[in-house]
């Protein structure tokens, strides 16, 4: 690196440690901080990251309310008055292969009642509330 650069970059660095020192005695550490790190961007960046709409979320919601349904169906399930609500229906799905390098056998069994359906759609209505 040429000599005028490298003393250039001192200078550039001695300013910027002045401007610091300026900003800390005026605004305090805090105000010194939020103005090299805009701290309101950076927390609405992560905010909606993680409430970003996208397949993960969809998923995730999905499967919450139909736990949270199955769930309260078992609660109501001695309740005699409501086993329409828990009468369940059972999907099967069995794929399995065999391609000499790897097998799989995969069973996928989902018992599905009016309650889960309905914890189902609750999730969809959470999910498109964000």
């Amino acid at each position: 690196m040429p000599c005028a650069v490298v003393a250039l970059t001192g200078v550039r660095e001695g300013m910027r440690a002045r401007k610091s020192k300026w900003r800390i005695a005026k605004y305090g550490i805090l105000g010194s901080i939020h103005s090299f790190i805009n701290l309101d961007v950076f927390l609405a960046k992560e905010v909606s990251y993680i409430l970003k709409k996208n397949t993960f979320t969809l998923i995730l919601m999905l499967l919450i309310g139909l736990v949270a349904g199955t769930l309260i169906g078992q609660l109501l399930s001695p309740v005699p008055a409501l086993s329409f609500l828990v009468k369940a229906v059972e999907l099967s799905w069995q794929p399995k292969a065999d391609l000499l390098v790897i097998r799989y056998d995969l069973n996928l069994h989902i018992k599905l009642n009016l309650i889960g359906i309905l914890g189902l759609a609750a999730g969809f209505w959470l999910y498109r509330r964000l």
